[in-house]
């Protein structure tokens, strides 16, 4: 068991990569201010846009996806840092089921009981 885990690292240890569909996205900026819950300034859509910037805006989108299920948390911010990365801190994570054909894991996210079930076949 892990105590604390980030969402992303918990997904790395399933095998599971997630991206966002930029392609979608630069087709249809509205639905990128929209899925963000945020008006983007130019800079801000050429950064989300450039395959080679940093992936502040897909770890944001990623967030907002998951707390519309989850409730989100305050974030602790140090003011002293220019930049910061919201991310979703899991309780009490287990792998209770792995084998060629499937995962399981089960955590705790604040009142909330989670079951992640990854068919690989």
């Amino acid at each position: 068991m892990i105590e604390e885990i980030f969402l992303e690292d918990a997904l790395q240890l399933l095998d599971v990569k997630i991206a966002v569909n930029a392609d979608f996205y630069r087709n249809d900026l509205c639905s990128l201010e929209k899925d963000l819950e945020m008006d983007l300034d130019l800079q801000q859509l050429q950064n989300f846009l450039n395959p080679h910037h940093e992936k502040g805006n897909e770890g944001e989108l990623m967030y907002k996806a998951f707390t519309k299920y989850v409730d989100p948390e305050i974030p602790e911010i140090d003011h002293s840092l220019v930049t910061w990365q919201k991310h979703v801190m899991l309780n009490d994570w287990r792998i209770v089921q792995k084998d060629q054909k499937q995962t399981k894991a089960t955590c705790i996210r604040g009142e909330n009981y989670l079951l992640f079930h990854l068919i690989t076949e």
